[in-house]
């Protein structure tokens, strides 16, 4: 290759010839630079020789220094070539990342909006925000699950520009002018912050779905083989940590299971958490593992604080998970903290200056514990699930909650500030005095001081909650776990697998025993007091084509009954005395054909409503099977998984419905089935299934383990978590009953 003097040299050298006065150099030397040229004949010759005439005339001191001042100029150049052709070292201390830190501490060393925070705008993205945006330079870059990647000018609410690199659930990492995310294409992807291009890709072997952690010079990543929007326990997991300046991989270590959280880096050491419940720690310089430590699968984002790793274990019953204080260099417990009441305690933010931590608890708590020791400092229960870490900035600490953002002050808990915002699944991002939190209905909001707020809708009031109860050990009665009352497997049961049930108006439960196409019937304490297996034309399939056992049964007030036959895709009508009285329906998309009917009711105003899972919709029929109209189904409800029904005594219906990225959420319509209103969008996680309360009320399930209960005019009034919460019922004296996946039948007593 022919190399060339930068432009840059031949530049200085004209104008040092040309223009004197333009160089930095003493004032003596640029008389004798004038002088010079003034004597220098201007003939006609090459540039290079007249050059090289002024060059030879000039005394020898300004020779030197413009020999000098050449070789700064060349060096200068090479600098400017270079810097297109060699990688860039990373300016890692201007990287912000999930948590704050890439130890994930959640403590941010920036202002937020304080106790006095309000709604300065909201913004909708095109999908669901399920990440935590990262904040810099007074713009927010912020990912959906749709793929798009977006960056939000928090001053002027503007969007700067928007990239579509099948983002998901990894929640971005500023380094320099890099945003660097995993994507659901199994690589990283780095975006210029400045202009939203995508500056590199590098391919992985699994997909990424924490945030990467960046630490010296190198980005670490954990990986999973299942897609993050999967959401599975099964499959393998490796670490991966990667050059930030040439993107190769330095080491690589498998993983005793699958990876979808954030890593934690401090110094030497690097934690991975997997969602097999096994947290491994590695040398972040060779890969070495350390040690490892168990918790209830799966282990939540870690927090490497004080010598010590802060290790949430999250059960998904939300029954099991306790916080565990490990030492970062030998892996043994120092302190464990559990729940009272059994309920998970998502990842804290650990201060380690003031030697506090704040946990939030899936049964609406928020503790402060000692980082020495894990004694409780104070608890303030907030009435509302809590199933992301909280943040601290200055003197407060920000918790989001299934019913809003809150702001507490961290010596007391004392509640400063409420903003009711629903369905935040991950930490509020804090800076620049703004903080800033996606929602599952793909609404960005911006928070900040209300002083200075240009606010779209009021906050809300300060919070009427008493101040925080010192090493309490008592809960909000609306959030305590539910009393279980009695409870029966399905081996107690003779049975090889459960889902489905109802109660009937004589008090007795019927449990759906689907591979033998039979009901189980118990009393209301629990004993199996008959069972009824109908034969000939009558004979039940209660197990649809991908083997999922359901069996829904709905009772008239006469007595009579009526089945959803699933995989015979028909109704059948007994009477009281359990004979077969009648049937209807048949294979098919129209009117009075079922493809999969999964559920049944009876209304008060004495009409059957089946549920057909496979097209969504909910066929109405008078008690002897005449058709008589649809509801829902169509473009609007295709794909999205409506669930149970439930039809109140003005003939409203209620259907559960979610998916496809649109957050889950209940619809009720007028009976002639035009749309009155959606509710608790944004609240809910699948499954979501309903049922009716004897005063006109909805329990509505959220998960496996959370139960709402929603008044006639479509507010949550209470909650509660418990075990096996998917399918409930209610009796006609108020009893409560649930089953699910897991194969468990139990009667609660609400608190």
């Amino acid at each position: 290759m022919t190399h060339r003097t930068p432009p840059l040299t031949m530049d200085l050298l004209e104008r040092a010839l040309a223009e004197p006065a333009t160089l930095d150099v003493p004032d003596d030397l640029k008389a004798s630079i004038a002088a010079s040229i003034r004597r220098t004949p201007q003939r006609s010759t090459p540039a290079a020789t007249r050059i090289s005439v002024a060059y030879g005339r000039l005394p020898q001191a300004m020779r030197v220094a413009l020999v000098a001042l050449l070789l700064l100029a060349f060096v200068a150049g090479l600098a400017v070539v270079g810097s297109q052709l060699l990688p860039q070292r990373v300016p890692i201390d201007a990287s912000l990342t999930f948590r704050g830190d890439a130890a994930r501490t959640g403590v941010v060393n920036g202002a937020g909006p304080g106790g006095a925070m309000a709604l300065a705008f909201a913004r909708t993205l095109p999908g669901q925000i399920v990440t935590s945006p990262a904040i810099a330079d007074g713009i927010a870059y912020v990912g959906a699950v749709d793929g798009s990647i977006h960056a939000v000018d928090l001053a002027r609410n503007v969007e700067l520009w928007s990239a579509d690199v099948d983002v998901a659930w990894s929640s971005p990492s500023l380094v320099g002018d890099l945003v660097v995310v995993g994507t659901e294409d199994r690589d990283l992807a780095a975006i210029d912050r400045r202009t939203g291009m995508v500056a590199w890709r590098m391919p992985l072997d699994a997909f990424v779905a924490g945030s990467p952690a960046v630490a010296g010079d190198r980005l670490y990543v954990a990986t999973s083989s299942a897609s993050s929007r999967a959401g599975s326990s099964t499959g393998i997991g490796t670490v991966v940590a990667i050059d930030a300046a040439t993107h190769r991989v330095a080491w690589q270590e498998d993983l005793p299971g699958p990876a979808t959280r954030s890593i934690a880096v401090a110094g030497s050491v690097l934690v991975v958490p997997t969602d097999v419940g096994i947290a491994v720690a590695f040398d972040a310089a060779t890969g070495r593992e350390l040690w490892r430590f168990a918790t209830p699968p799966f282990t939540d984002t870690p927090v490497i604080a004080g010598g010590k790793v802060l290790l949430a274990g999250l059960d998904p019953e939300g029954l099991r998970g306790a916080l565990w204080a490990v030492d970062l260099r030998s892996g043994e417990e120092v302190w464990h903290h559990a729940r009272h009441s059994g309920q998970t305690i998502v990842a804290p933010a650990v201060d380690a200056t003031s030697g506090i931590l704040f946990a939030g608890t899936l049964d609406g708590d928020v503790v402060a514990l000692r980082l020495d020791d894990g004694v409780e400092v104070w608890r303030q229960p907030l009435g509302a699930e809590i199933g992301a870490p909280p943040t601290k900035a200055g003197d407060v600490v920000y918790v989001a909650t299934s019913g809003g953002l809150w702001a507490l002050d961290a010596s007391t808990g004392v509640v400063l500030r409420t903003v009711p915002i629903d369905g935040v699944p991950s930490s509020p991002a804090i800076a620049d005095g703004y903080l800033v939190a996606g929602t599952q209905s793909g609404t960005l909001y911006v928070l900040g001081d209300a002083e200075h707020s240009t606010s779209i809708a009021p906050a809300a009031s300060g919070s009427t909650l008493p101040a925080a109860t010192p090493k309490s050990t008592a809960v909000l009665p609306a959030v305590a776990p539910l009393h279980d009352v009695w409870s029966r497997t399905a081996r107690d049961l003779g049975m090889e697998k459960l889902f489905f049930l109802n109660a009937a108006p004589d008090g007795r439960v019927w449990v759906a025993d689907a591979p033998r196409g039979r009901f189980v019937i118990l009393d209301a304490d629990g004993a199996m007091v008959d069972t009824w297996q109908p034969t000939g034309a009558a004979a039940l399939d209660l197990v649809q084509p991908d083997n999922d056992p359901w069996g829904a049964v709905a009772f008239a007030p006469d007595g009579s009954f009526y089945v959803a036959d699933t995989d015979h895709q028909r109704v059948l009508r007994f009477d009281s005395k359990r004979r077969l009285i009648g049937s209807w329906g048949s294979f098919g998309p129209g009117p009075g054909q079922f493809v999969s009917p999964f559920g049944i009711t009876v209304g008060p105003d004495g009409l059957v409503y089946v549920v057909d899972d496979s097209t969504c919709r909910v066929e109405v029929f008078d008690l002897s099977g005449g058709y008589l109209r649809t509801i829902a189904g169509g473009t609007a409800f295709v794909d999205r998984c409506t669930n149970n029904v439930v039809v109140d005594g003005n003939g409203n219906v209620f259907l559960a419905s979610g998916g496809r990225g649109d957050p889950w959420h209940i619809t009720q319509f007028s009976p002639d089935g035009s749309v009155i209103r959606r509710m608790g969008d944004a609240i809910f996680r699948e499954p979501v299934l309903l049922a009716p309360g004897p005063n006109g009320e909805i329990y509505a399930t959220s998960g496996t383990d959370r139960l709402y209960l929603i008044d006639t005019h479509g507010d949550v009034r209470a909650t509660w978590s418990g075990l096996g919460l998917e399918l409930v019922v209610v009796g006609p004296d108020g009893e409560l009953y649930s089953t699910g996946a897991e194969g468990v039948v139990r009667r609660y007593a609400l608190p």
